[in-house]
């Protein structure tokens, strides 16, 4: 049973880096979280681009944080980037 266990838990995991969300599926890339229209084709660009920044208290997770206003803009046809937001009390350093 023990090879059972450790043969799931060694499994890669690429998909870690798209989380299913109500209006479409997030993407981490290179640190942002970027969330397509779901209109978004060749045809059809996005509106424009909103680059949000999370801010001090939850700005380390934006697209959980904000998720219902960040998907509401991309079902309006916005392409979204969420920047989490690294707070530290060590002011030299950030």
């Amino acid at each position: 049973s023990s090879s059972s266990s450790s043969s799931s838990s060694s499994s890669s995991t690429p998909s870690s880096n798209i989380v299913t969300g109500v209006v479409g599926n997030w993407e981490n890339l290179h640190g942002n979280w970027v969330l397509r229209p779901y209109s978004g084709s060749m045809d059809n660009p996005p509106r424009a681009v909103v680059h949000f920044l999370g801010g001090a208290i939850v700005g380390k997770a934006p697209q959980i944080t904000y998720r219902y206003l960040l998907e509401k803009l991309a079902d309006e046809g916005f392409l979204i980037v969420a920047t989490p937001y690294d707070l530290s009390f060590d002011h030299l350093s950030t």
